[in-house]
């Protein structure tokens, strides 16, 4: 057999998920007094620190101010202990310790939690700042990560430009998974995506799931069907029911060996997400070139 071809798939049924993974939506809600360690991936790449890096504590995600803003392009500056100046193209954005507040571009902003002096180290809260300054902070309950991303970033991504945010949300803690591990980020693909989501669709208004479809189509007549045939050499097809967040999604397709197995192919190179429903599909490609 030909391994280039290989159509690898795997099938995950699960019932209807009713619980969140912890900070799945709301990583800021004070719980104690616990500090425990914690990744930072900023635009799909993970920070690293000298020293102390980026902890949970009150309940909150806080990350030590220089690297954090370093790795998203600002230049840091610091004119005293308690204050934090952060500025870059477009941006300029005043912290001070202590302080509910934040100043971008001369606007005000309240803040439910300061920056903190921890461990000797100012720290910020990373939800509550970036998400004041329009940037997409997620949380990879799987790794037990923050993920921050920029306007700029996710709007060169290549994502089609119809796709909803939890079809972008999948896309991205997908990446996250790939990169976090040392390889390469899965490329957006638009007929990919719509392949998915017209799976998803199919699967939702039809009242199943499975990698056939209602017209017994395979998922290889699926994608061969959308002017793709003869271009791919691998292909692979994760498909989920009843999770009602994406960070529910991922999480069960990586506690299941074969749909991990997808997720992380070093061999594939594309990518599309459909949501439609409580339907996700995911469909991967490589391509001969």
């Amino acid at each position: 057999m030909d391994k280039r071809r290989v159509l690898v798939m795997a099938l995950l049924i699960t019932t209807l998920v009713v619980s969140v993974p912890y900070m799945a939506h709301a990583s800021d809600e004070a719980t104690g007094n616990e500090v425990n360690e914690v990744l930072i991936f900023a635009n799909n790449h993970q920070v690293l620190f000298e020293g102390d890096g980026a902890i949970i504590y009150h309940g909150y995600a806080f990350s030590p101010v220089l690297e954090l803003f370093e790795a998203l392009g600002f230049v840091v500056e610091r004119p005293d202990p308690r204050s934090i100046i952060l500025s870059r193209e477009g941006y300029l954005v005043v912290l001070n310790v202590g302080v509910y507040n934040i100043v971008l571009n001369g606007v005000h902003h309240e803040l439910d939690i300061s920056p903190q002096i921890i461990n000797g180290r100012a720290m910020v809260p990373v939800r509550a700042v970036l998400e004041s300054i329009e940037y997409y902070v997620g949380w990879d309950s799987y790794l037990s990560a923050v993920m921050v991303l920029s306007p700029e970033f996710r709007a060169m991504s290549g994502v089609r430009r119809d796709s909803t945010q939890f079809e972008l949300h999948v896309f991205e803690l997908t990446n996250i998974e790939r990169t976090s591990r040392g390889l390469p980020a899965l490329l957006p693909h638009e007929s990919l995506s719509l392949a998915a989501r017209e799976h998803s669709r199919d699967m939702w208004e039809n009242g199943f799931m499975s990698h056939i479809g209602s017209d017994d189509s395979s998922p290889r007549e699926r994608v061969d069907r959308i002017s793709l045939e003869g271009v791919w050499n691998g292909l692979a097809e994760n498909v989920a029911s009843g999770h009602q967040t994406p960070e529910a999604v991922v999480l069960g397709w990586m506690d299941s060996p074969g749909h991990r197995a997808n997720i992380l192919n070093p061999y594939l190179t594309y990518l599309g997400v459909g949501r439609v429903g409580s339907r996700t599909t995911q469909k991967f490609m490589s391509t001969w070139n």
